[in-house]
């Protein structure tokens, strides 16, 4: 599993939210651009995953509406 975001690349395992509930999958793909990755899990992929930092804030107790009103259902906790 890989600790920096730096770091990932395609095929690396992590552990994400995927609608409330921890899980492991695979990183399909890196856009480097907007820092976002596709990640396959039981051969369903989520797009456009965000990284968090585990122990911050929640990405939904966020106090800018917008950021919560474009978080995805499945974001990666780093």
């Amino acid at each position: 599993m890989c600790s920096n975001i730096l770091e990932m690349k395609k095929g690396d395992r992590v552990e994400f939210i995927l609608f409330s509930e921890r899980t492991f999958g695979e990183i399909h793909r890196v856009n480097r651009k907007d820092k976002t990755y596709d990640i396959i899990v039981d051969g369903i992929i989520y797009p456009n995953a965000k990284t968090y930092k585990k122990g911050g804030l929640n990405p939904y107790t966020t106090a800018n509406k917008r950021a919560t009103k474009d978080l995805s259902p499945w974001y990666i906790l780093n």
